[in-house]
């Protein structure tokens, strides 16, 4: 939709930078760290959902509308952390969910206002969302409702491949994606590099593993100073490539390259000398989604 990347902006902003708090504890006088339901008198109902997001987590963003005018900035989740390093999404039961929803006037804020609203939904198989631009990988699709004092339920709206990245949804909106299937190890995120002919990382993307495969929206790293910088602006491009994953752990991550289902000694190149990336095969990118086989890379 046309208002979620505004949208989406607002949110991240918000909780990358903190603002002030609604409230605190009466017994320490410390500050909230997590906002809930106790919080705000806002709640959202979202009904239709698609059976296979059932078990899953929900999060939304959006506004009160007025002529085409976004006048109200909300957020509808399960929990905030006022840090903005925590999006807790509420778990999809039966086709539909609850959130709590919050406003940004000055602060995040309880919401009990009335109007039509119209949200941007976003599906993640963990309770935690991520609070910057990798959000928008998880989008997909809308809630149209209005509210009355704080209150709504309004029919899931599937996104109809015109906006978006999508992870969920794959839709053909030019942006290129890596999808890799079959994969048997217990990972569960990470990224996808895409790595030129000059070695330098030209392009990467967030995913997170569900059913064995994974599926990454390719982000241009050119818009970043720094790797661990999350991407912002959506790589469209097309070649043959060095293709890298890393699957992220609690300590060390695990980096596996494309290798065309070889082994490194089949390839004739030694892991522990310099020069191993130039010695890789190349994957060819030569379709806004490319599919590849887990068993085609090998763990370095």
């Amino acid at each position: 939709m046309v208002y979620k990347k505004l949208l989406l902006g607002m949110l991240v902003m918000v909780l990358a930078f903190g603002m002030s708090v609604v409230g605190c504890d009466n017994t320490t006088g410390s500050t909230i760290t997590f906002l809930d339901g106790s919080t705000t008198s806002g709640r959202l109902t979202i009904t239709g959902l698609p059976p296979e997001f059932n078990g899953r987590y929900i999060m939304a963003d959006g506004g009160i509308l007025d002529n085409g005018e976004t006048i109200y900035f909300l957020a509808a989740a399960a929990s905030i952390r006022m840090d903005g390093q925590a999006i807790n999404g509420s778990r999809i039961n039966n086709g539909q969910a609850a959130l709590n929803v919050w406003a940004f006037e000055g602060g995040i804020i309880s919401f009990y206002g009335d109007g039509f609203a119209s949200f941007d939904v976003y599906i993640s198989n963990s309770p935690s969302f991520p609070t910057d631009a990798r959000l928008e990988n998880f989008y997909v699709g809308d809630v149209e409702v209005t509210f009355q004092s704080g209150i709504a339920s309004g029919a899931f709206i599937p996104d109809d491949g015109e906006n978006g990245s999508g992870e969920e949804n794959g839709s053909n909106d030019g942006i290129t994606r890596i999808i890799v299937t079959g994969i048997t190890e217990n990972y569960s995120e990470g990224s996808i590099l895409i790595v030129g002919n000059n070695l330098l990382t030209i392009a990467g993307g967030y995913f997170q593993v569900s059913n064995g495969s994974l599926t990454a929206a390719m982000q241009d790293e050119n818009t970043i100073s720094r790797p661990w910088m999350p991407w912002t602006v959506p790589w469209t491009g097309r070649g043959t490539f060095i293709i890298q994953l890393v699957f992220f752990g609690a300590v060390n991550d695990t980096i596996y390259f494309y290798t065309g289902g070889k082994s490194f000694e089949e390839l004739g190149i030694d892991e522990n000398t310099q020069g191993l990336i130039e010695q890789l095969p190349r994957f060819n990118v030569s379709e806004y989604v490319s599919t590849i086989p887990f068993d085609k890379f090998r763990m370095f």
